[in-house]
């Protein structure tokens, strides 16, 4: 049976409560993969499940034992969602219209008279996404204004004519952030919390700023034998109304419930917030199927955090995730989740690594070209050894960018978080003549250059 879900050896600190009158199968189950999982170091974070107002599994797994018990989470483009809920509760106050143009707020902004505000919530703008922008690094950790960011958006080309498609845009919602701004002439933090947080009680739910002490988790990075802190932060003025909210679990649940009970914008509205404008993308929500099953809600990913919030309305149940450290496929957990829920066919992941010595891995470390159909040159990687694993990226962007590869088998090694693997070729002479480098379908060989 196909399914589809769409959306990406330490303490374990826990809150675990199992609800009476519920199926055994489903929360043991659940338990005994995610413990698999943490286990071999797969994920760190929480993970909610509830039916109505019943928790059926809330569990933290903590990535540093030192560390407090914090379910404070960066929830990324989560936050869009809290955003376009927003901009519906203008509309339904008569200070915004849906058909209102862009050129309104910013004429400057390229095709900005064409632009309606339901476009830039439906990602149908064509402005381009200074988050997924090349140059992104360049801005990343700086404190920038609001001058700053419009200019950048400014002197971009757009990527297509409004309302031509849909494409993905972080620069539609840091927009929409400061409309929202301009129309109630308070910053995005005190209208969030006006309008949201306080209706809902929603009290470990915030916009991050750099004015304010941040009382979250840390994000943390496996490294190939245990988690560590990253040190990457993207500035919260750069994600803003697009990434930059803080939530907990159980706000998320709260949340979600809430808007799917019209307590937050109206029928009408949801319905149009759900409306998709491409296979899996609303004005504001992502479509979430599981089989038959419908579901609404959204995904977030920055800096090394992970979350997912998606709801089932008409069998009540919500899932929501909030990883400060990801080494698998979120959506593959999500499948595991939901294929137990709903007594669907499952297959228990295979998710270990095995053991090798320095020395072992020391015989693959070098420079490859990567040849398409073993002809054509089109880069080089450089692979080395760290921690008992292997790490690789392209030769010139190898310290930003490289990846881990864990030990699974004789002479392969795989990234269980992108599905990549490595199976390394040897010559007569026993020496490393190259690898297959492996991802899906999308196969490419790897010749090994001579040192110099």
């Amino acid at each position: 049976m196909h399914k589809k879900l769409l959306f990406v050896f330490l303490l374990c600190t826990s809150v675990f409560h199992l609800v009476s009158g519920q199926n055994p199968d489903f929360v043991n189950k659940t338990d005994s993969l995610l413990n698999y999982l943490y286990n071999n170091n797969r994920f760190c974070g929480s993970v909610l499940i509830s039916k109505g107002n019943k928790i059926l599994f809330n569990k933290t797994f903590s990535a540093n034992a030192a560390s407090d018990f914090n379910e404070k989470y960066r929830i990324a483009s989560i936050t869009k969602m809290f955003t376009a809920v927003i901009v519906y509760q203008l509309v339904e106050e008569n200070k915004l219209s849906l058909n209102d143009k862009l050129n309104v707020y910013y004429p400057h902004i390229p095709n900005s008279e064409k632009i309606t505000i339901k476009q830039m919530l439906g990602h149908q703008t064509g402005i381009p996404d200074l988050i997924n922008d090349d140059d992104f690094s360049d801005i990343q950790t700086k404190t920038m204004t609001r001058t700053e960011l419009i200019q950048l958006m400014i002197n971009r080309k757009p990527a297509f004519k409004p309302g031509d498609k849909t494409q993905y845009s972080n620069s539609n919602y840091i927009l929409l952030g400061y409309i929202i701004e301009d129309i109630t002439k308070s910053n995005f933090s005190e209208v969030l919390q006006t309008k949201i947080c306080s209706p809902l009680g929603l009290t470990q739910t915030y916009l991050e700023s750099e004015d304010v002490l941040q009382n979250r988790n840390s994000g943390y990075h496996f490294n190939g034998s245990e988690w560590t802190i990253s040190q990457t932060k993207t500035n919260s003025t750069v994600s803003a109304a697009a990434g930059a909210i803080i939530s907990s679990p159980e706000d998320l649940k709260i949340f979600i419930q809430q808007l799917f009970n019209t307590n937050l914008i109206s029928k009408a509205h949801l319905d149009t917030m759900c409306t998709l404008t491409s296979g899996t993308y609303g004005h504001g929500i992502f479509y979430t199927p599981f089989d038959k099953h419908v579901g609404y809600g959204h995904t977030g990913h920055i800096d090394e955090f992970r979350s997912a919030v998606t709801y089932f309305e008409e069998d009540s149940i919500c899932l929501v995730f909030c990883f400060n450290g990801l080494n698998y496929p979120m959506n593959d957990i999500a499948l595991g989740v939901f294929s137990y829920y709903f007594d669907a066919e499952y297959k228990f992941p295979e998710a270990k690594s095995i053991s090798m010595k320095a020395e072992e891995l020391k015989v693959y470390e070098g420079i490859y070209r990567i040849k398409l159909f073993h002809l054509i040159p089109v880069t080089k990687i450089k692979v080395s050894s760290e921690h008992g694993v292997l790490v690789s990226a392209e030769l010139k962007n190898f310290e930003e960018e490289k990846e881990i590869a864990e030990p699974v088998g004789t002479d392969t090694f795989k990234n269980f978080q992108y599905r990549s693997t490595l199976t390394f070729l040897y010559k007569r002479n026993g020496q490393i003549k190259g690898c297959f480098f492996q991802q899906g379908k999308t196969k490419f060989y790897c010749k090994k250059l001579p040192e110099n």
